[in-house]
């Protein structure tokens, strides 16, 4: 098997396990995050938009949008 063939494997490998945890976030998320509307508090609201932070980053760094756009504030 070539290098690109072991790179092409693993690459595949790495893809399925990012879609096994996106079915599980869309499932938890479905489910609001395991909570029951009675059982919402300020903190639940903390943690609901501590996930869609670290969410919004890997879209962002992903699509190269915001701070990872080309010509961004990053460096």
């Amino acid at each position: 098997m070539s290098n690109q063939e072991k790179a092409l494997t693993e690459f595949m490998g790495v893809v399925a396990e990012i879609n096994e945890r996106l079915d599980e976030l869309k499932g938890l998320a479905e489910d609001h995050l395991g909570y029951s509307p009675d059982g919402v508090t300020w903190s639940t609201v903390g943690t609901a938009m501590r996930a869609l932070h670290d969410i919004r980053a890997v879209g962002d760094w992903l699509f190269k949008r915001g701070e990872y756009a080309e010509g961004g504030d990053s460096e």
